[in-house]
C-alpha cells in the first residue's frame, strides 16, 4: 500500500508526557520508544498538557496546524494516530491512504460530552484506516460490535507492553500490616472513591497503608476525604504521592503487597500488568481489559465494579492469607506479566507495520 519501503512513521497524538506531567499520555511515549528500538524512523506531532482553557485552545490550534503541515510533507510515512477522536480532526480535511489508528480507553467508551460528540464526527476515519490497533481482545470485540469493522483490519497490541524488572526484592508477606496501592488518574471513573468507601467500613483491627499514585481533577477531593478518614481510622495510614515518573514506578510497585484497581472501565489496564511484573497481586474490578489477564484466586482477586461492600470484604480476607498462599499468587502474577514484555510487544507491532509496507 505504501510505495516507499523505508520504515517511516509520523506519530500524531494530543497527549504526550512532559517533565511537568510525566504520566500524561505515557502509553504513547512507550510505543514511540518501542518502534524506534525496532529501527523505525519516527517523527511526531504531539500536544503536551496545558493548565488553562486559553492555553488549551491555542495549544490545539497550533497542534492542528502542525499536523496538517506534517501530513502534506509525509506522504511516504505511515500516519499513526493516537487518541483519534481529538487528534484525528485534521485528518477529516486531509485523508491519508496510509492511516493507522491506535484506540485508547475513552476513544470507544467516551465519558464526557465533547468526547461523545467528537466520536460521532470522527468515527468515519475508522473505515479509512488500513489498520486499527487496540489494547485488548475486549476492545477488539467492542470495535467489531459497535462499528462492524472487519476483524482482519484490527490488531491487538497491549499499549507498548511493560518493562520486566531485572530483579525483584524477596518478599515476606506480613498479614498483620499490609501495604495497598492505587495507581491511576484521580478521576471518578478510576474508582478511587470505591476504594475509600471500602476502607471506611473495615473492622477496627485493620492495620495497613494505602498509597495513591497519580493526579487528576478530583485530587483535592481525595485529599479532603483522606484527611477525614485518617482522623477516624487510626490504624490506617493514607499516603498521597502525586505523579511519579514512569521509569521510577517499579520501585513504587515493589513497596505494595497488593495493587487495588477499582476502575469502572479499562481498555486494558496496563498498571495492573506492571504491578504483576513486580510480583504484586491485583485486586481489581470485573471490567473490560482487566479481566483479560486478572484471574480470581490465581494472580489476584476480582470484585464487581463499584461494589465497595465486596471490595471491603476482600481487603479484610487478605489479612487471613498465609505467606505460602500469597507467594504462590505473587509468582502467578509474574508469570502473567511476562507475556506482556515490551520487547515482545514492540517486535509484534513492528512486524505488523512492516507487513503494511510490504503490501
Amino acid at each position: 500500500m505504501l510505495k516507499n519501503k523505508n520504515r517511516k512513521i509520523l506519530l500524531i497524538s494530543n497527549m504526550f508526557p512532559s517533565k511537568k506531567y510525566p504520566s500524561y499520555g505515557t502509553f504513547v511515549k512507550i510505543i514511540e520508544n518501542s518502534l524506534v528500538s525496532e529501527g523505525w524512523d519516527t517523527k511526531k506531532v504531539v500536544l503536551y498538557k496545558k493548565n488553562s482553557k486559553i492555553l488549551k485552545v491555542f495549544g490545539y490550534l497550533k497542534f492542528f496546524t502542525l499536523t496538517l503541515n506534517s501530513l502534506l510533507l509525509s506522504k511516504d510515512r505511515i500516519i499513526y494516530v493516537h487518541y483519534w477522536i481529538f487528534s484525528g480532526i485534521p485528518l477529516l480535511l486531509f485523508s491519508p491512504k496510509n492511516l493507522v489508528i491506535n484506540i485508547h480507553g475513552s476513544d470507544l467508551l467516551p465519558q464526557k460530552k465533547i468526547q461523545k460528540y467528537l466520536l460521532r464526527v470522527t468515527h468515519k476515519l475508522l473505515y479509512k484506516a488500513i489498520l486499527i490497533v487496540v489494547p485488548s481482545e475486549y476492545y477488539k470485540e467492542l470495535l467489531i460490535l459497535k462499528y462492524k469493522i472487519n476483524k482482519e483490519k484490527i490488531f491487538v497490541s497491549p499499549s507498548g507492553g511493560i518493562v520486566i524488572p531485572k530483579k525483584i526484592p524477596e518478599k515476606n508477606f506480613d498479614p498483620s500490616y499490609i501495604s495497598f496501592g492505587f495507581v491511576g488518574r484521580i478521576e471518578e471513573a478510576k474508582g478511587w472513591q470505591t476504594l475509600l468507601e471500602a476502607v471506611k467500613i473495615l473492622p477496627d483491627n485493620f492495620k495497613g497503608k494505602i498509597s495513591f499514585v497519580g493526579t487528576g481533577s478530583e485530587e483535592k477531593k481525595l485529599i479532603d476525604i483522606s484527611k477525614t478518614l485518617t482522623g477516624h481510622l487510626q490504624n490506617i495510614d493514607i499516603k498521597i504521592l502525586g505523579a511519579v515518573p514512569h521509569e521510577k514506578m517499579n520501585s513504587v510497585y515493589q513497596k505494595f503487597d497488593f495493587l487495588i484497581f477499582p476502575s469502572e472501565s479499562e481498555s486494558l489496564g496496563l498498571v495492573g500488568i506492571e504491578a504483576m511484573a513486580n510480583g504484586v497481586p491485583v485486586i481489581g474490578s470485573d471490567v473490560g481489559g482487566i479481566v483479560t489477564y486478572l484471574k480470581d484466586q490465581y494472580n489476584g482477586k476480582v470484585f464487581q465494579a463499584k461494589n465497595y461492600l465486596e471490595l471491603s470484604g476482600i481487603l479484610n480476607d487478605v489479612f487471613e492469607m498465609d505467606n505460602k498462599s500469597y507467594m504462590e499468587m505473587s509468582k502467578n502474577a509474574i508469570r502473567t506479566a511476562s507475556k506482556y514484555e515490551s520487547s515482545l510487544v514492540s517486535r509484534e507491532l513492528s512486524n505488523k507495520f512492516f507487513s503494511i509496507i510490504e503490501k
